[in-house]
């Protein structure tokens, strides 16, 4: 039997209660599970809470897709000895097609009772009210990171579409929240949100959007940085930039990790973009990248790549980057019904570190403390290119007035 979706399904395909356990079995894979759900492992995080609530209450689903999920996960169980929590004895085989034609039945019922959703509008349904499961005993699911990858951009394109669809705005906190949750319902492992992570060459970086863990005590296994690039005039596209090369450089220090960089934009965007080799299988010469030029300017006024992200910084800059960036690209992701479409790569670092920018002078945290323990004794240059420094920091002039310049002698 062919893949069915539901809308396909009529009465006529279902087995019948004395049909053999060859056509019980036919019917179970008419259902695309991997395709619906985006991934095994969803499957099987329904599969296994059916039959929890079956073995406690004798209930089944209601909902004809995770009906249908919960037989095609026992079909797909049987090939895998164990998996279905039954062995190698006559009567635990029995009891477990006996709990398949239980599906079956409840399917029938479903079918009878008119219930025709979208296969995919229900998985997503699904995914959104129920929190990822962490499961570090099975390595949290990312033996193949860029295989992970792909599926999660791919989710999470769909869930975007999804919101698009009911009037949200897309951002990029909603981009990175949505793929998020597709890591953790796809994997199993734990997806924190902006956490640090260190990076010897670049201080005052701010944190790392996502960091994938195996479990929580587990070190980091895959750091990821979103981007959402909205303005038509002025692309953000090349502001990955300066998340390759922080990604590189985080991973030189936390080598067990990989990096995986993920932009979203509209097409527009993508076709004119002076970095969208950033998204394209190869290596980028890490100066050369920095110096090209963008036009028009960018957001914070450089005409450089590397100018604009340093404006961007606020006076905070690596100091060392690899001299080259090994990218591959995962995948190239529509959102439905809209222009724009998501970009995944993975970065590496390759090559010995290039100089980009002499040590810090002033530490990246300045607070009163500090200002007080050394603005009055600071040499009149030295002093200037604090002024210069705090300035590029966003600090306004009224700060200044009330913070800094009461501490140097009259």
């Amino acid at each position: 039997m062919a893949h069915l979706s539901n809308a396909d399904l009529s009465r006529a395909h279902l087995p019948a209660d004395e049909a053999s356990d060859d056509d019980l079995l036919v019917f179970a894979r008419s259902f695309d599970g991997y395709e619906v759900w985006g991934g095994l492992r969803p499957v099987q995080m329904v599969t296994y809470r059916v039959s929890e609530t079956w073995q406690q209450t004798r209930e089944l689903p209601r909902c004809l897709t995770v009906a249908r999920t919960a037989l095609f996960g026992e079909w797909r169980s049987e090939r895998f000895v164990d998996y279905g929590g039954f062995g190698d004895s006559n009567s635990e085989w029995r009891t477990h097609r006996s709990y398949m034609r239980e599906l079956a039945r409840a399917i029938s019922r479903l079918i009878a009772n008119g219930e025709r959703e979208d296969e995919h509008e229900a998985a997503l349904d699904w995914i959104e009210s129920h929190p990822p499961v962490s499961a570090p005993s099975q390595g949290g699911g990312l033996a193949d990171v860029d295989h992970d990858v792909r599926d999660a951009v791919a989710l999470t394109a769909r869930l975007l579409a999804r919101d698009v669809a009911t009037g949200a705005r897309i951002k990029e906190a909603l981009l990175r929240d949505r793929l998020q949750v597709a890591i953790g319902h796809l994997t199993g492992a734990l997806v924190e949100v902006e956490r640090h992570a260190p990076i010897p060459e670049f201080q005052g970086v701010g944190p790392v959007d996502l960091i994938v863990r195996p479990g929580p005590d587990a070190p980091s296994a895959v750091l990821v940085e979103c981007k959402w690039s909205r303005d038509a005039k002025r692309d953000k596209i090349y502001e990955g930039a300066w998340d390759a090369v922080k990604l590189a450089l985080a991973t030189r220090a936390s080598p067990q990790a990989e990096a995986v960089l993920v932009t979203g934009a509209d097409r527009a965007a993508w076709a004119k973009s002076e970095t969208a080799d950033l998204f394209a299988t190869g290596q980028i010469d890490t100066a050369e990248l920095w110096a090209r030029p963008l036009a028009p300017a960018g957001v914070n006024g450089g005409n450089t790549v590397g100018a604009d992200c340093n404006a961007g910084g606020r006076g905070n800059r690596f100091t060392h980057a690899p001299a080259r960036l090994d990218i591959t690209h995962l995948i190239s992701a529509d959102i439905a019904s809209t222009d724009w479409q998501l970009r995944a790569s993975h970065v590496r670092g390759q090559g010995d570190l290039v100089e980009f920018a002499p040590s810090p002078e002033f530490p990246a945290l300045i607070n009163d403390r500090w200002l007080a323990g050394n603005v009055p004794t600071m040499p009149v240059d030295q002093y200037d290119r604090l002024l210069a420094l705090l300035a590029e920091r966003r600090w306004t002039p009224e700060e200044l007035a009330a913070k800094v310049h009461p501490l140097r002698s009259p």
